[in-house]
């Protein structure tokens, strides 16, 4: 994943999945900013805000969580 974002930063699944990568390895911190990078490539997209959400709950900010997921469902 660092590899594709390296060769293509404005490649928002490229973003995505170094998000996905670094939850698993419990860079939270890390995950959101990866989240939002690819966020800021495709606003309209909801998979990094569903990966956001998950960075969140995982690091135990269940209240960011919370608002990504409501966000998704379109209940702000």
């Amino acid at each position: 994943a660092e590899e594709c974002v390296r060769l293509d930063p404005y490649f928002a699944v490229g973003h995505q999945i170094r998000a996905q990568v670094l939850i698993l390895m419990g860079r939270n911190d890390q995950a959101v900013q990866a989240a939002n990078r690819s966020l800021a490539i495709q606003p309209d997209s909801p998979g990094p805000v569903g990966i956001r959400a998950s960075a969140h709950f995982a690091a135990g900010r269940h209240r960011e969580a919370v608002a990504d997921w409501k966000a998704l469902l379109g209940k702000d």
